[in-house]
């Protein structure tokens, strides 16, 4: 073949018309998103953090999950007697898929998207007490941080949830890693111990790199702290005020009802979703006389 037909071939190759067909990113996003979930990027249960973080980014084995997630904490929401939310989803032995980490490598168009529906889509969970603390929650990246739309940091839990026995089935134990397994638990912030002072650190850093990130009135954050008085409460709560508007907050200063710490969750609660503070609404005792006369 002479020089000029080599010349002539490569070039006709070269303009060839690209393979005919659709791209994956030419599905309707209804598609794509069908087929995200069905790969399991989107859960029914919280994601734990602090097991499946962003400091692990690599193939993790099927996870066994209970969905036995109980939300009991103090906040501005009162279903009973004692101010507390309770919200109970119980699915007995489900196994999940591993994360399908390998969606972020595709390109960068598929990572964008998946990662948007991954933080967006899911609840998430971390505790300082497990393992990494709560450096994974540091690592996000600033555009998973802005599509967060649910959170839930338990900073210090002293005892198992008040009127929940950890050691009932199901097994599964929400209050502390350890709780079930070694019956152990956090002090309550109030000392001002060496491990006091080093969790108010942390915690102001991660509400500082939060707060750069997130999205107004799009994240409902839930943060658990037991604390012993109302100065340590405060030392959790008012870093919050450095956050936008979210889309809902509760807040547990305490494993026990205790109306000095609610009325401080309270008030903090409507204050980051902007209600006004209205101080003849506050939580006080109930007092005697204010009884129902059948009572």
């Amino acid at each position: 073949m002479s020089q000029q037909t080599l010349h002539h071939s490569l070039v006709s190759q070269s303009m060839a018309a690209p393979p005919s067909g659709r791209a994956f990113l030419d599905l309707p996003y209804a598609v794509r998103y069908r087929i995200y979930a069905l790969a399991g990027l989107v859960r029914f249960c919280p994601i734990d953090l602090n097991l499946e973080g962003a400091n692990k980014m690599r193939p993790i084995g099927p996870t066994t999950c209970r969905c036995h997630y109980y939300k009991i904490r103090f906040d501005c929401h009162q279903d009973d007697a004692f101010g507390y939310l309770r919200d109970e989803d119980v699915i007995l032995n489900y196994v999940y898929p591993r994360l399908p980490y390998e969606l972020l490598y595709v390109s960068r168009a598929v990572h964008d998207e998946v990662q948007s529906i991954f933080y967006s889509e899911n609840k998430f969970r971390i505790s300082r007490s497990n393992q990494w603390r709560l450096k994974p929650l540091g690592n996000l990246s600033p555009e998973a941080l802005a599509s967060l739309t649910s959170l839930t940091v338990r900073l210090n839990n002293y005892e198992c949830l008040f009127a929940h026995d950890c050691r009932s089935p199901p097994v599964d134990c929400m209050c502390h890693p350890l709780c079930n397994s070694h019956n152990l638990h956090d002090q309550p912030l109030g000392h001002l111990a060496q491990e006091d002072i080093s969790l108010i650190s942390d915690w102001n850093d991660i509400v500082i790199r939060i707060a750069a990130h997130i999205r107004p009135s799009r994240l409902s954050l839930s943060v658990i702290c037991d604390t012993q008085g109302q100065e340590a409460a405060q030392l959790i709560v008012q870093p919050l005020l450095q956050l936008p508007l979210l889309k809902h907050s509760a807040l547990r200063l305490g494993g026990k009802p205790n109306w000095e710490l609610q009325g401080i969750a309270t008030r903090m609660a409507n204050r980051l979703i902007g209600r006004l503070h209205n101080p003849a609404k506050d939580h006080a005792a109930p007092r005697f006389t204010s009884l129902p006369e059948e009572i």
